[in-house]
């Protein structure tokens, strides 16, 4: 088997291993690349929504798909994104963060701003799809000599505290998210992170 087959299978069986938890067996999935949500049809402000490196979804869950090397996610905090921010993008993050959290956002001022508008945008396309299950999914690639360890580790920090701050509780091989939103909503956030080896 080619190498960059050998890696399309390994990513897609380390999917299907964190998904065959949440569907039914054979279950096909709609498919697509650098998808938006639109934030301004659910009164989180003008601009531009959430762009999804790539999402999937069927009739039992939306899962929004973050790919990353190493770099890092996203260059803003909270905290940082509310510095000289102007009022429309205040309001977007703090309906976010009330999706998240019921409150506002000075009480998460360290909870990196991309894994924010990530896990809101899953929630709100599920919600849109009548679904009761999302899922944010991060794709780490590594590949050899092309990588740096500080940033992959900075990464894997800023995950850690966002799910530990979100008080996520791990289930195997994915974890289990509870928000204001989805307690409201009767939806279900989850979060994985599958990292590929390349050669």
């Amino acid at each position: 088997m080619e190498k960059k087959h050998l890696q399309y299978h390994k990513t897609i069986t380390k999917m299907e291993d964190i998904l065959s938890h949440f569907v039914s067996e054979n279950s096909a999935f709609e498919w697509a690349a650098e998808y938006v949500t639109d934030f301004s049809s659910h009164d989180l402000g003008r601009g531009e929504g959430r762009n999804h490196d790539a999402m999937m979804s069927n009739d039992e869950i939306f899962v929004g798909i973050e790919g990353k090397a190493d770099e890092s996610l996203g260059s803003q905090y909270i905290e940082t994104a509310l510095v000289g921010a102007s009022s429309n993008k205040i309001h977007r993050i703090n309906g976010m963060i009330k999706m998240l959290y019921g409150d506002s956002a000075e009480n998460h001022k360290d909870v990196r701003y991309q894994l924010v508008t990530a896990a809101s945008a899953c929630l709100l396309e599920a919600k849109d799809r009548k679904l009761n299950k999302a899922m944010l999914m991060v794709i780490v690639f590594k590949k050899s000599g092309c990588y740096n360890d500080d940033r992959i580790a900075q990464n894997d920090a800023d995950i850690a505290y966002f799910l530990a701050h979100s008080k996520a509780r791990q289930k195997g091989n994915y974890w289990i998210v509870p928000t204001a939103y989805g307690n409201n909503c009767g939806i279900e956030l989850y979060f994985s992170k599958i990292t590929i080896e390349l050669p």
